[in-house]
């Protein structure tokens, strides 16, 4: 049984303006994103942006030991993580998902609202692939994410 803060979010079908993976992704696993995020509002947002999204498997869970266990277990093309977790560090979660060989290569995406650059900088060192502030910006999020889903479900 999954932990008690870990939720599957189906994709709503029949939204306007669909955000589709690439045909060349069809015939392979359903892409799994796997959103970790103790922020009801970051959770809001990123999972009303996600819906949009067809044939996405969305997984969320709202602590970092929750999320990292999901990880190593689901094993989810992508990884979106929280700078700000309540119970894990964010710079340690993202070399917890590094140093482990199921998600040594799993793209992870950090949601953070510091904008000066060390953050950014401390985050990309740690190995995350791209870092977002909020607000999020919605056509940024889509095709980054879209993209890193699109490549790691072709491996």
């Amino acid at each position: 049984m999954p932990p008690p803060t870990l939720r599957l979010v189906s994709p709503t079908s029949g939204r306007s303006n669909p955000r589709r993976l690439h045909p060349s992704v069809q015939g392979k696993r359903q892409p799994t994103l796997l959103l970790v995020s103790g922020d009801g509002d970051s959770r809001i947002g990123f999972t009303r942006i996600a819906r949009r999204w067809h044939n996405i498997k969305l997984l969320l869970a709202e602590r970092g030991r929750d999320g990292l266990a999901t990880a190593f277990l689901e094993r989810p093309h992508l990884v979106v993580l929280d700078a700000q977790l309540p119970d894990v560090d964010g710079l340690r979660a993202v070399g917890a998902l590094r140093r482990n060989p199921t998600t040594s290569e799993t793209p992870v995406v950090v949601l953070g609202v510091d904008d000066s650059g060390r953050e950014l900088e401390r985050f990309y060192e740690a190995g995350a692939d791209a870092y977002f502030t909020r607000p999020l910006n919605v056509s940024q999020v889509d095709r980054i994410v879209l993209g890193l889903l699109e490549v790691a479900a072709l491996r």
